[in-house]
């Protein structure tokens, strides 16, 4: 019984996922909120944990929208390729790049939110 309920959870799954892929709309814009969302709470004092997992989160979006920009291969979308790899250099957890002091971090984090939230509405 207890397989069965896990195999209708599984299909009803699909079958939404199918759903939202057919309408276009959240399938292709969750990461990139989740990385609006992280910078955001990045402004805020915290500790350094969960700085370091917010530049995990903005780095592997930026990657995979890096990718998805390099696949589309239209003159367009190739600045955007770049500006993503850049943002992913940035913010890489592996190799940091340190910035003098905190608020410079914080004006960089809102300006790449403005981008983001434009990069959104373009996309569209």
């Amino acid at each position: 019984m207890l397989i069965f309920r896990r195999f209708v959870v599984i299909l009803n799954y699909i079958k939404y996922i199918k759903f939202c892929s057919q309408k276009g709309f959240m399938l292709k814009t969750w990461p990139i909120k989740l990385a609006i969302l992280t910078l955001i709470l990045t402004i805020l004092p915290l500790e350094y944990g969960f700085y370091y997992f917010g530049k995990l989160i903005v780095c592997c979006v930026a990657v995979y929208y890096c990718s998805q920009n390099y696949k589309k291969n239209l003159e367009k979308q190739n600045k955007f390729f770049w500006y993503f790899l850049g943002i992913a250099i940035l913010y890489n957890p592996i190799i940091p790049i340190h910035l003098l002091f905190r608020p410079a971090w914080i004006v960089v984090d809102i300006i790449l939110i403005i981008f983001l939230f434009k990069y959104l509405k373009l996309n569209k």
